[in-house]
C-alpha cells in the first residue's frame, strides 16, 4: 500500500512539474510574441509618421519654390523696365503701359517685352531665369522643407533633394526618422521615406522637359 501511495505521489509531482514547465514555456512564447507585435506596430507607426513628414516637406518645398521664382521674375521685370529709355520707340510704350497698369501680370509683361525685343523663345528665357533662381536658393528651400519635416516628426536631415524631378516641374526629397526594435539590437536604425510634389506654374507657361535641364 505504501509503495502504491508513493508511486501515485511521485506521478502527481511529475505531472505538476511538467505543467509548470509548460506554463513557463507558454509565458515565454507570449512575451516573445508581444515583443514581435510591438516591433510591427512601432515600424508601422514610424513609417506613417515618416511618410507624413516627407509629404509635408515636399509640399513646403514646392510652395517655397513657387515663391522663389515669382520673386525672381519680379526682379527680372524691374531690371528690364529700368533699362528702357524714352528713346526706345519699341519698348518704351510697353514700359509705360506696364507701369500704368493697376495690376501687373509679370509673365505677360515679360513675354511682351521679349517679343518686342525679337527674342526667339520668351518662354525659354523665363524658365531659364526661374530655374537659375531656384538653384541659387536651393539651400533656403531645403531649410523650409526641413522645418515642415521636423514639425511632422522627422528626426534627421532632408536628403535626396532633387528639382526638377522626373522631367516635370516638380520636387522630390526624402526624410529620416529614428526607430528601435525590442527583438533586434540595432543602433541608429532609420526609416527613409520619399515624397514628391508638383510646383505650381503660371497659367501662361507650359513646362518643357528640356527646360531646367
Amino acid at each position: 500500500m505504501r509503495r502504491l501511495i508513493k508511486s501515485k505521489w511521485a506521478y502527481i509531482k511529475n505531472e505538476q512539474g511538467s505543467s509548470h514547465v509548460l506554463s513557463i514555456g507558454l509565458i515565454m512564447v507570449a512575451i516573445l510574441l508581444s515583443f514581435v507585435f510591438f516591433d510591427m506596430y512601432s515600424t508601422f507607426a514610424s513609417k506613417n509618421i515618416s511618410q507624413t513628414s516627407s509629404d509635408a516637406a515636399a509640399l513646403g518645398a514646392a510652395e517655397e519654390i513657387r515663391k522663389t521664382y515669382e520673386d525672381g521674375l519680379k526682379d527680372d521685370l524691374d531690371r528690364l523696365l529700368s533699362s528702357i529709355d524714352e528713346d526706345d520707340e519699341d519698348l518704351y510704350p510697353i514700359k509705360e503701359r506696364i507701369e500704368d497698369a493697376a495690376e501687373v501680370n509679370v509673365i505677360e509683361s515679360l513675354i511682351d517685352l521679349y517679343n518686342a525685343m525679337e527674342e526667339d523663345n520668351p518662354e525659354e528665357i523665363i524658365f531659364e531665369s526661374m530655374c537659375s533662381t531656384i538653384r541659387q536658393s536651393e539651400s533656403d528651400i531645403i531649410q523650409v522643407a526641413q522645418h515642415y519635416a521636423d514639425e511632422n516628426g522627422a528626426s534627421g536631415p532632408i536628403n535626396n533633394f532633387q528639382f526638377p524631378h522626373d522631367e516635370k516641374f516638380a520636387v522630390i526629397l526624402a526624410t529620416e526618422r529614428d526607430t528601435a526594435f525590442a527583438t533586434v539590437d540595432l543602433d541608429d536604425l532609420q526609416l527613409d521615406t520619399h515624397a514628391a510634389a508638383a510646383v505650381k506654374l503660371p497659367k501662361e507657361l507650359d513646362y518643357d522637359q528640356n527646360y531646367c535641364g
